[in-house]
């Protein structure tokens, strides 16, 4: 009895010794076995972040920017910075985007795997340098915010004096053109900006203006008809009247102003571009004729004015008791006049230059 209870007692020992080593081998083998059984412990995935094909080193958050309506005064709106693009990730792990806890998740990971998320910026910074001209601002530089696939329009008042000349940016395409499309209109002064699609710096120079001012001439030759000059500067031009003709005026388009002395016209202070006609009229001189002991006939009339070598005629009726006959001319120092009396009238012949004369008429004989 005694030797079945021992040997009842030895089973059991070796059952539950044999229950214990079976347990920890099981034990060991589901440690061995954990990582197959969730792989994704054992896999990392290493995030690059992109923003408009660029790479940057932090991870992108998603943010906000308030700025102004261009529509409404006074109106402020807020927008997202970002828009997801699109991943790429290795090992052929696929996945998606969660745009409102701003995540990625795989939708199974087997090994290890590097993704790369790319995010568009919806609003970019545009700094504007200007040259010779002042932006909106008072100043000089101005940083704008722009939103992707929308036009700016920014008001830059020139110096005076000054026109655009040219815009250059800081991103080019492959024919080093600038990538933002620009114009700039020259009456409103407003530079216009598209196709704004990366953050960018671009310096907006002005030119001095140069104006054109061109001459036409009658009675005249000149010896250059068309000449430029920069915002306030002066143009000569040297103008020969033809023979015999004297300067009569000049006249200049646009609020321009000219001035004719010694056979040149000088416009000074260009404003704007010209067209200045400048007169000449033919040479003349007067003659100048009182009459002593007598009147003009009212036919007649002093001073009368004639081309150069011309001829003047004044009719002369004498008064009570005087007569032609004896008459004298006095023209001062100029005694190479010549004149003739036909009837009534006296003749004037050959001028060539002004006259002051004097003609006295003789008292009739009494005897």
């Amino acid at each position: 009895m005694e030797k079945k209870s021992k040997s009842v007692i030895y089973v059991i020992v070796t059952l539950l010794f044999i229950s214990l080593a079976c347990g920890g081998v099981g034990l060991l083998f589901n440690l061995t076995r954990k990582p197959a059984e969730n792989p994704n412990e054992e896999y990392k995935i290493t995030f690059k972040y992109f923003i408009d094909e660029e790479e940057v080193t932090n991870e992108v958050k998603q943010e906000t920017v308030k700025f102004e309506n261009e529509e409404f005064e006074g109106v402020i709106d807020e927008k997202e910075l970002y828009t997801f693009n699109r991943y790429e990730c290795t090992n052929g792990i696929e996945g998606s985007w969660n745009s409102e806890e701003w995540k990625f998740t795989p939708t199974s990971l087997n090994t290890s795997t590097t993704c790369k998320l790319y995010f568009d910026k919806n609003i970019h910074e545009v700094t504007i340098n200007s040259v010779n001209a002042k932006l909106p601002n008072g100043t000089t530089t101005q940083k704008f915010l722009i939103e992707k696939g929308k036009t700016k329009l920014i008001n830059i008042v020139p110096t005076e004096g000054y026109k655009f000349d040219k815009i250059d940016c800081s991103n080019k395409n492959e024919n080093n053109e600038n990538k933002i499309v620009s114009s700039f209109d020259e009456n409103t002064k407003d530079l216009n900006l598209s196709n704004v699609d990366l953050d960018d710096t671009c310096t907006v120079s002005f030119k001095i203006n140069d104006f054109t001012a061109e001459v036409n001439v009658s009675n005249a030759s000149v010896t250059e008809k068309t000449k430029s000059a920069n915002y306030g500067g002066t143009v000569i031009f040297d103008i020969t009247p033809s023979e015999n003709y004297v300067f009569d005026s000049v006249e200049c388009t646009n609020d321009q102003k000219g001035e004719y002395i010694d056979g040149k016209l000088q416009i000074k202070a260009l404003s704007n571009n010209t067209v200045c006609v400048v007169q000449f009229k033919p040479l003349k001189f007067s003659v100048t004729l009182d009459i002593v002991n007598g009147t003009l006939l009212s036919t007649s009339k002093s001073p009368q004015s004639t081309t150069k070598s011309g001829t003047l005629t004044f009719g002369i009726s004498p008064n009570d008791g005087y007569k032609f006959t004896g008459a004298t001319l006095d023209c001062g120092n100029d005694k190479d006049v010549t004149t003739k009396l036909i009837g009534d009238v006296l003749y004037f012949y050959n001028i060539t230059k002004e006259l002051k004369c004097k003609y006295t008429l003789q008292a009739e004989s009494t005897e």
